[in-house]
Parts: structure tokens; sequence; C-alpha cells
């Protein structure tokens, strides 16, 4: 395991020095507003970024299941918000794109 030294860390495959394969990368920092924040990312890396399928979690409750290209969503995934809105479909370079499906729960 590799740890940074604000607190995150890396459990994985490496290749050539960077993060490739499968791994778990723990990531703290810190909001503007001062807030300290955790996500964690479970899943495919290549050459030191999330590409391939992975999960994202998000301390502020939110959720990503799907496919990542560059460390940004992109291609088919699932992202769950922690208001509890859902949105599945297609993503391009980290933003929604084409067709999707958004469930809005009532009570928000």
């Amino acid at each position: 395991m590799f740890t940074w030294e604000k607190g995150s860390t890396y459990q994985g495959e490496y290749r050539n020095g960077e993060m490739h394969g499968q791994g778990k990368w723990i990531v703290k920092d810190t909001a503007k507003n001062g807030e300290n924040r955790v996500s964690t990312y479970i899943g495919a890396f290549e050459l030191g970024s999330k590409h391939g399928f992975g999960t994202l979690i998000w301390s502020t409750g939110g959720r990503y299941d799907g496919q990542f290209s560059s460390n940004q969503r992109h291609g088919q995934g699932k992202m769950i918000y922690g208001n509890g809105m859902v949105y599945e479909g297609t993503w391009k370079q980290g933003k929604q794109h084409g067709l999707g499906k958004l469930t809005v729960r009532e009570d928000i």
C-alpha cells in the first residue's frame, strides 16, 4: 500500500511505478469551506488514471458505478446523487451525454 502525505492511499497493482490494473484509491482532501472529504475508487486503472469499469463513492453520499476514461466518467454508468436522484445512461468526459434516464424522488 502507498500512502501520500495528506493521508490518501492506494492499494493494488502497479506497472512502471504507476497505478495500473485493479486497485483501491482512497483520496482525502479539504473542500473550500474547510470540510474534510473522502472519495473511494475501486476498479480499473491504466497508467495512473481511472480507466475501465469502477465504482466511485463520495463521503457526501454520492456513488457512481460504470466506465471511466482518463479519470473521468465516460461510457455507460449509473450515478446516485446524495439527494437520492439517479441518472443511468451515457457519460462523456465527466458529463451526462446522450440518452439516459433520470429518476427523482418525490420528496425532493
